[in-house]
């Protein structure tokens, strides 16, 4: 009887059906592992007589990562930016910190503020537009806990 390592599993098949190869393989262990089907099966030949033959199984990618790695890598590259109604009221928090009464003023006179807000309202519809998608989105396990969890 030859081992069959798949799913973190040791599954015992005779080892005729491992010499029929990969095919035989797929057919004996789909009614039990039906993501067999798309994997990738390493035959290993015994490393020392009497040893029994041995296959390994490993599910293939779907892709998910590199559509997950462009998606971080596009984030990192991505300049800073601060939501310009809340660089807006830090800078005002700040002046009338240091003893400006009209800096609040100023601003709104200067249309600068209206400008911000509708700025940091686009900014943020774009930002729920983003969290919905996500949302809508499979979760996909991670291979390392993020820091902080």
């Amino acid at each position: 009887m030859g081992l069959i390592k798949i799913e973190g599993k040791e599954v015992s098949l005779p080892d005729a059906i491992i010499d029929a190869g990969t095919s035989a393989i797929r057919a004996a262990l789909s009614v039990d592992f039906p993501d067999v089907e798309n994997a990738d099966i390493q035959i290993v030949s015994p490393t020392r007589a009497g040893a029994p033959k041995a296959a390994t199984v490993v599910k293939r990618g779907t892709g998910k990562g590199s559509a997950q790695r462009e998606v971080m890598e596009s984030l990192a590259a991505a300049p800073e930016y601060v939501n310009p109604a809340i660089a807006m009221a830090i800078e005002c928090m700040a002046e009338e910190t240091r003893g400006d009464q009209e800096a609040i003023m100023r601003v709104i006179r200067s249309g600068a503020m209206e400008r911000a807000v509708a700025e940091g309202e686009r900014e943020g519809l774009a930002v729920h537009k983003s969290q919905v998608a996500c949302g809508h989105a499979p979760p996909i396990a991670a291979r390392k806990v993020p820091i902080g969890f």
